[in-house]
């Protein structure tokens, strides 16, 4: 049940694709399918009488993005499995889960005491025990494998293909690899593609050109201040001369082209199968295109890409370099809902019933991110000491790590359709194959019986 988005419905397509006894189904419409297990997938609020309604005919799972998680997404009646894509968020659920817990306990013990004609402590028990009972599912996640054996690969050249928007009001730190580049004219090509953004393009272009501009005025003023011994006329004379040549002498090493045939997804797939690094595929902080990391790694290549839990898991050090820091300060401009949950522990416990707010306080404390997710900080100069780094490996060290990023994507996507296949064998167990029988059909056989030991592999 995709919950209103263009991505929630994509990633909800994918999953049904690789789940056989499965359909895509609109929020509205899931009172009229009878079925083990429900899964909704987006950021919006689920409405509580319909999650009731699911919960008593069968399994109802939860596939929200990271930065959505809180308790308020949640009815009262908290999901049976929550999936997640990352161990990373496995371990923030296993401490939610741990924390609602103790903090139940605690309201239990609190409300024994309670005078006569307060909420008893078996009615809050009741309304609290599911949220603090749900399993987590390692789910993981995959994208295509884009992988062509048949293009040789550049393993002297670097891509990087900028994959947001305007409207994103987020970059990939395309300005600072630009400026290193023009600071660096001996190092190899650099090739830069815009796969939503034409407009985009065009401004990186500009600013390309006047950065180029300012690197050769300055080039042209350092020549000039050695050699101060000349006649000024001689001085002048001389570095009119280099003005106009000094632009033609210098190798451009950067291709960044605007034209709409070189920026097509077919011939982006291509440069990404026949460029051996890719430079920040990804922005930080942008959680809806944060997977395509791996097609990087899907096509073997060495991935420099920021460093954060999530991306340590993804690009370990065999495949890749991961530069700069990250804290959990506060919310990134991107949207994402960062906090130290570690900080709010104690306030959420008083919020909870039984605590010092008693239940009243329950809508401040379920508005808490349940995992936090970090703000990335990068500077100029560790991306030039990254690219440096690379530059200092042999050809056989950079074909190494390609491998290793492949078998490493590989690792991923079979985990991820090992953890689909176990979903689908686990509800589809004691099902007969009818195949006179329409995707509709099957859809309306109710299923209440789900085998959890099939699930136990990926199960939390």
């Amino acid at each position: 049940m995709p919950m209103g988005s263009e991505s929630d419905m994509t990633q909800a397509m994918e999953l049904a694709f690789l789940w056989p006894r499965s359909q895509v189904i609109a929020a509205k419409a899931v009172s009229k399918i009878a079925s083990r297990v429900h899964v909704v997938i987006g950021a919006n609020t689920f409405d509580r009488e319909m999650e009731t309604q699911i919960a008593s005919a069968g399994i109802f799972a939860a596939l929200y993005p990271l930065s959505a998680m809180r308790p308020a997404l949640f009815a009262a009646r908290f999901p049976d499995l929550v999936l997640v894509p990352t161990e990373f968020a496995l371990r923030q659920m296993l401490k939610f889960r741990q924390e609602q817990q103790e903090n139940n306990r605690r309201g239990a013990r609190a409300n024994a005491r309670n005078a006569l004609g307060r909420t008893s402590s078996a009615d809050l028990s009741a309304s609290n025990l599911a949220a603090s009972h749900f399993g987590v599912y390692l789910l993981k996640t995959t994208v295509p494998d884009i992988y062509d054996r048949h293009i040789h690969k550049k393993w002297d050249e670097f891509l990087h293909v900028v994959i947001v928007n305007d409207a994103d009001k987020k970059d990939q730190f395309t300005e600072e690899l630009l400026s290193a580049w023009v600071a660096h004219p001996t190092w190899p090509m650099l090739h830069v593609r815009f796969h939503r953004s034409l407009a985009l393009c065009g401004s990186f272009q500009r600013i390309l050109s006047s950065m180029l501009k300012d690197y050769e005025a300055d080039e042209n003023a350092a020549e000039t201040v050695a050699d101060s011994d000349k006649a000024v006329g001689d001085r002048l004379e001389g570095l009119n001369h280099k003005q106009g040549t000094k632009s033609f002498n210098r190798r451009l090493n950067v291709d960044l082209v605007c034209e709409e045939e070189a920026n097509t997804p077919e011939e982006i797939v291509r440069l990404k199968n026949m460029i051996g690094i890719h430079l920040f595929p990804v922005p930080p902080e942008l959680e809806k295109y944060e997977a395509t990391v791996l097609e990087s790694l899907a096509v073997g290549a060495i991935t420099v890409t920021y460093d954060t839990p999530i991306m340590q898991e993804w690009v370990p050090d065999s495949s890749g370099l991961r530069v700069g820091t990250f804290d959990y300060e506060g919310p990134a401009a991107s949207g994402f809902e960062n906090a130290d949950m570690l900080s709010e522990v104690d306030a959420t416990a008083q919020d909870l019933p039984g605590g010092e707010n008693g239940y009243g306080g329950r809508e401040s404390a379920d508005n808490n991110p349940i995992v936090m997710l970090p703000s990335v900080h990068v500077t100029l100069s560790e991306i030039e000491h990254a690219v440096e780094e690379l530059l200092s490996l042999d050809r056989v060290s950079r074909v190494a790590a390609g491998r290793s990023a492949r078998v490493h994507y590989l690792r991923m996507r079979t985990h991820y359709l090992s953890a689909v296949a176990a979903l689908d064998a686990a509800v589809c167990e004691e099902d007969g194959d009818d195949l006179a029988a329409t995707q509709s059909e099957i859809g309306q056989n109710r299923r209440r019986k789900v085998e959890v030991e099939t699930l136990r592999p990926f199960l939390y």
